[in-house]
């Protein structure tokens, strides 16, 4: 059995890697007469914000933000954690 150098293999998984970076989507310019929508992922520790525009019948990625919980808010109810990843993900824009 012929041994695999490691460069081999690390040249395979970069090749690997630029083919899925390949057909990620772009982030677009957010258009005014665009229909929005913005899109929440939550858990205890971290928080996901999403948004996108919609403009005929294709959506596209505008902006992607998330972070962690600092301190206290890992003990705010859900609600408000919905509501302050929203306000915090639009504030760092």
């Amino acid at each position: 059995m012929k041994k695999v150098s490691p460069l081999c293999i690390h040249t395979d998984i970069v090749i690997q890697i630029k083919l899925k970076v390949e057909c990620l989507p772009c982030l677009g310019i957010a258009h005014p007469s665009a229909f929005m929508i913005v899109k929440t992922n939550i858990s205890d520790k971290a928080y996901e914000e999403i948004l996108k525009q919609q403009m005929h019948d294709k959506e596209q990625l505008v902006r992607n933000h998330s972070g962690i919980w600092l301190g206290l808010q890992q003990n705010y109810s859900i609600i408000k954690r919905e509501i302050l990843s929203v306000v915090l993900a639009f504030s760092n824009s």
